[in-house]
């Protein structure tokens, strides 16, 4: 499923000709797990985890208020490993005379969890999911080139399935997430 949010959000970012600028971003944020699995000695259960992502977001040449996001954000414990590949929407409102940009969008994507250093439970095929966020992005001008900076909070619903003992169970990745991070223009 990764594999084609990946295809479909290249196409809207590359082979759309009235995309007029792309911003790379880089960030990190915290998000949560709820559920637990377990087989035999091993388990894993849910928490709160620290992660990083990436994402490429391209903005259209006239002066629609809209961008797409494509994205991938992963989240490590000591016990298993969270990805999300996401393909997202927003409305951008730009504040008048400020160099400041509110968002308000929506995401559709793919979560897998992966164990780590277990061998009775394992992961399972990655799962669709969405997500609904606002954002605030401040822009800057550093060494010619323009910046901002973001923190975004989400409300995330994805279920990423495990495998234990044959038995398949889908845990809950999702609840309220906060990332912040910067972007550059290119």
């Amino acid at each position: 499923m990764s594999v084609i949010i990946v295809l479909i959000g290249g196409l809207l970012l590359f082979a759309n000709p009235d995309i007029r600028q792309d911003t790379y971003r880089v960030e990190t944020g915290i998000s949560g797990v709820s559920g637990s699995i377990s087989s035999g000695s091993e388990s894993i259960k849910g928490g709160y985890v620290l992660g990083w992502g990436a994402s490429l977001v391209g903005e259209y040449r006239d002066e629609t208020p809209l961008r797409h996001t494509l994205g991938m954000q992963r989240y490590e414990s000591n016990k298993w490993t969270l990805e999300f590949y996401s393909l997202g929407l927003d409305y951008v409102y730009q504040w008048p005379k400020l160099p400041v940009q509110i968002a308000l969008g929506a995401e559709i994507g793919s979560a897998q969890m992966l164990p780590k250093d277990m061998s009775t439970i394992k992961s399972g095929s990655d799962k669709l999911g969405w997500e609904f966020h606002g954002e605030a992005s401040h822009y800057f001008v550093l060494r010619n080139q323009l910046v901002h900076a973001f923190v975004r909070p989400a409300w995330r619903v994805y279920q990423p399935e495990l495998e234990a003992g044959g038995v398949s169970k889908k845990l809950n990745a999702g609840g309220l997430s906060i990332s912040g991070g910067l972007g550059i223009q290119f």
